[in-house]
């Protein structure tokens, strides 16, 4: 995934007020936009069923969108091989609509027309640097003023990795001696459960398609379910210490000494005071309370890091994906929603963590950022996870075991059938008043995945109805069952949730449309009485 995940040592650009104001009115301040030469999009959302990118006019409705929205900047995402063919003439729309534009580039095409080009139109540029010593790619932009004072931002934006953290503070020196803005990109590893499902992914071919993703399913359209999760060590995950591609991997408190380091350098040498000090620097950008991230295809992403669809804008229109994500009202919520150690840290007024970390980490969007220096130690489950207290139900009515992962308003839980279940016949076969009770307990399962200890202690919720029951056959012990859900509707404290029961070859045995109660408030209170 490409896209704007370096980290800002000047800030983000806007006052915390502006912020604050972006997501109480779910509007936006920014807007990035991911560009693609090619026919075809191959994000996260296209791993199984590429769509077209969207053409020059759909982008341009998008950026129409975002300023209905109130957002002042676009970043255009142009750093793959070959430059998108219209890129000129996108900027030139992107001016026109009054929006202040930033432009990341690998540099390649950046001949002295181009860089005229977003000179006239107060283009601030970011320019991807392989190495410290990469800096061939500015020389046409500085030639037209780029790097001087009064002119856009140049910045140059480099990943730390165990290749680069010695040279780094050379660098940086380098960059401010330059008059360009040094930006620096903490990559973060494949997790465990990566590499798990890359390998029950029977049906494709890891050479072309991309990684798979928390909420996406693995394999192919006719047999979704990628079988049983091979077992792994989630110690590895909880410590932050499973190993990524070699020379990625930098231990949070390396990065901590390096930001200590560079936040000396700007002190000392180039009176530069930071926005935030430097243990808190590149864990949390907030931008998940007033940006997005859209693909080529048009998907919108919370941020690059935290690769659940939303939506797609051919589909929804943008006001309408972003007001109504569940995604993004949870992490509008942080200071309640977030989960430990991020939850009670001392730092929580200004950080919540890198929630692209803890999601590829972990599964879980609001999970502890395991990357912090502060949590080092700190066990930090992944997903998949057990049910536990996340239901009311005891073990003898139980008919969800783990929850394998949560998306936007979706979730994909498991249930063995287990012989002693007073549910299963003579025959080992499987009531089929259970698959009602699996899709409701499932709905249960990703509502509680979300909320606190204290919180799962007052879970409760009623079953009130059942549409469109189709029973499509039997399952029997010692199988193997995934239950999909999906909130389709809520009113106040009542949903509609619509289910499906498969066996894990993708053969579906039931699906249903359910109605809940969920009480809130004082109701829920009371029912504790």
């Amino acid at each position: 995934m490409r896209g704007d995940c370096s980290i800002r040592i000047g800030g983000l650009g806007f006052t915390a007020e502006q912020i604050a104001a972006a997501a109480t009115a779910r509007k936006l301040l920014s807007i990035e936009l991911d560009l693609c030469n090619a026919t075809y999009c191959h994000c996260k959302a296209c791993a199984h069923q590429p769509r077209e990118v969207l053409s020059f006019d759909q982008i341009c409705g998008v950026i129409d969108q975002a300023a209905a929205l109130e957002a002042r900047r676009c970043i255009l995402v142009d750093n793959a091989g070959e430059s998108h063919p219209r890129l000129a003439e996108l900027i030139a729309e992107v001016g026109r609509r009054g929006l202040e534009i930033e432009l990341f580039t690998t540099g390649s095409g950046l001949g002295a027309a181009m860089a005229l080009l977003l000179r006239q139109h107060n283009v601030s540029l970011v320019v991807e640097a392989e190495s410290p010593s990469h800096l061939a790619a500015t020389e046409a932009l500085r030639a037209h003023g780029y790097g001087s004072p009064g002119a856009p931002r140049l910045a140059a934006r480099i990943a730390i990795n165990r290749d680069s953290i010695d040279a780094l503070p050379g660098w940086w020196r380098e960059m401010r001696s330059a008059g360009i803005e040094p930006y620096v990109q903490i990559m973060t590893p494949p997790s465990a459960r990566d590499s798990a499902l890359r390998k029950v992914s029977r049906d494709s071919d890891p050479a072309i398609l991309p990684l798979p993703v928390f909420g996406e399913r693995v394999g192919n359209q006719n047999h979704p379910h990628p079988g049983p999760l091979p077992e792994y060590d989630s110690t590895k995950l909880a410590a932050g210490r499973e190993r990524g591609p070699e020379g990625t991997e930098i231990a949070p408190r390396q990065l901590r000494e390096l930001f200590e380091t560079l936040h000396q350098i700007d002190h000392d040498e180039f009176s530069r005071e930071w926005e935030n000090p430097p243990e808190l620097t590149g864990r949390s950008c907030k931008r998940h309370l007033f940006a997005c991230h859209v693909t080529p295809c048009g998907t919108i992403f919370a941020c690059v890091g935290v690769t659940i669809p939303l939506g797609n804008i051919r589909d929804e229109s943008l006001r309408v994906i972003l007001d109504e994500s569940e995604v993004l009202e949870n992490l509008r919520a942080f200071d309640q929603r977030m989960k430990e150690p991020c939850l009670t840290c001392s730092k929580t007024a200004d950080c919540y963590g890198c929630r692209g970390s803890a999601y590829q980490l972990t599964g879980d969007y609001l999970a502890g950022d395991q990357l912090c220096w502060k949590a080092e130690g700190i066990q930090i489950p992944p997903l998949p996870a057990p049910v536990g207290a996340m239901i009311p139900h005891g073990p003898a009515i139980r008919f969800v075991d783990r929850i394998l992962s949560v998306g936007e308003r979706t979730a994909c839980t498991e249930f063995v059938v287990r012989p002693d279940s007073q549910f299963v016949d003579s025959d080992g076969r499987l009531d089929e008043t259970a698959y009602i009770e699996m899709i409701a307990q499932s709905f249960a399962a990703s509502h509680g995945f979300h909320l606190s200890a204290d919180e799962q202690a007052m879970h409760r919720g009623m079953l009130l109805g059942v549409k469109d029951l189709e029973i499509r056959g039997a399952a029997r012990v010692g199988e193997r069952l995934l239950i999909d859900v999906r909130k389709i509707a809520r009113f106040g404290d009542f949903g509609v949730v619509e289910g499906t029961v498969s066996r894990d070859d993708g053969t579906i045995l039931a699906s249903a449309e359910i109605k809940v109660w969920r009480p809130s408030g004082e109701a829920e209170k009371a029912m504790l009485v």
